[in-house]
């Protein structure tokens, strides 16, 4: 990517809002423009330039057409502006040096941090979600504790804690945004634990996401500047530092990430003709959302109702393909989860003693894979990842 044509890209706001929403994940045009104030032709507009860009990637699901970001192009954009902050830097180190200013204090800091077994993606998407897991009983400001915390995914963006009635306690503003490597927030708290308008005298908390592997992430959590709150700051590090601060938030992040495996739950009906269930299903109202051929006979079909999803499949696809030997009128109907890595989840459970039915394998010329284990009375329980695909265009 060309850091000229993707900051270009940036440089206008309905873009920047489209890659805020799709920090949370892949979308199609129209769940984008259900957020925005353009309609889906200006969406797909924009999401052209942004593919032209190298910023936002294309793949199909089913019948639907998902965009979402590409990591490496926003890093390479990342160390492109970072080689000029660091270029600023310097400059004003030798200012000060030449100017014989006094020094500035000491930084003073609190840096905690954790490794989930997530890719960096996926734990950034996660910690970003904050509505789905900070610890708002021990870590609240609102009184009485709020119902849920919001972080708006944009620089600029507000950070802050909602009350049952709608009320709002703001905790800082998003200062950087930088999916999935890292987020900067402003702390907007003084040592009284009261609102703070005023930044310099707050202070931040970045959190970067590191690669630990081919399947792990150290996601560090650094509270900083707390020399900004003077002859308290002492008495506030050793607040933030206590097993029970930075500390807590972090341990409920990896409690929330190991809940979050899996995702997208579904189940698989076991058929031997496959056209006359579909139909059936469909006179309740279900809509087919997903063909496998898209000609011929199918080895399986997905039909939808609203946010639940029924996978038909073949008999005779899952014996072939998968070494399975479902019989209808016995037990046709699995769960299935989708998840990062079958192997790593597959490797996880068998070692605690869960059976394993089929070891992990792909299939579809390689565009997933997948693995069965058995819950404890037996039911099978598949596990699939959509492989990475090739850029289309």
């Amino acid at each position: 990517m060309k850091a000229d044509v993707g900051l270009d890209a940036l440089g206008d706001r309905t873009r920047r809002q489209i890659l805020g929403r799709l920090a949370h994940g892949a979308a199609s045009v129209g769940e984008l423009a259900e957020g925005l104030p353009v309609g889906r032709p200006a969406v797909s507009m924009h999401l052209r330039v942004l593919r032209d860009a190298g910023l936002v990637t294309a793949r199909a699901e089913g019948t639907r057409r998902l965009y979402q970001l590409d990591p490496d192009a926003l890093a390479a954009l990342r160390d492109y502006l970072d080689w000029y902050w660091a270029q600023a830097l310097e400059t004003f180190k030798r200012h000060v040096a030449a100017a014989g200013d006094t020094p500035m204090e000491p930084e003073v800091k609190v840096t905690k941090s954790i490794v989930v077994d997530v890719v960096p993606a996926r734990a950034f998407e996660l910690f970003i979600d904050l509505g789905h897991w900070w610890p708002l009983a021990t870590h609240n400001i609102a009184d009485p504790a709020g119902e849920t915390v919001v972080l708006e995914p944009s620089v600029g963006g507000r950070w802050y804690e909602r009350s049952r009635d709608g009320g709002e306690t703001e905790w800082g503003r998003v200062l950087a945004f930088d999916p999935p490597h890292r987020i900067l927030l402003s702390w907007l708290m003084g040592s009284d634990w009261k609102h703070e308008p005023d930044p310099t005298r707050a202070s931040e908390i970045e959190v970067t996401f590191i690669g630990d592997g081919a399947d792990r992430t150290r996601v560090v959590f650094e509270h900083r500047h707390l020399e900004r709150y003077r002859e308290r700051a002492d008495r506030m590090r050793a607040v933030l530092d206590r097993p029970d601060g930075a500390e807590g938030v972090l341990r409920a992040f990896g409690t929330a990430v190991a809940a979050q495996a899996f995702r997208n739950p579904m189940i698989n009906i076991y058929s031997r003709d496959i056209a006359r269930l579909a139909s059936f299903y469909e006179r309740l109202g279900f809509r087919e959302t997903f063909r496998t051929p898209k000609e011929g006979a199918p080895k399986h079909v997905e039909v939808g109702l609203d946010d639940f999803t029924i996978g038909i499949a073949s008999v005779d696809a899952a014996a072939a393909d998968h070494g399975l030997s479902p019989e209808p009128g016995g037990r046709p109907i699995e769960i299935v989860l989708w998840t990062d890595d079958v192997d790593r989840d597959h490797r996880r459970l068998t070692a605690d003693g869960v059976p394993a039915l089929s070891p992990p394998h792909d299939f579809l010329d390689g565009a997933l894979r997948a693995a069965w284990v058995a819950d404890p009375d037996g039911n099978p329980i598949q596990f699939v990842q959509r492989r990475p695909s090739r850029r289309t265009t």
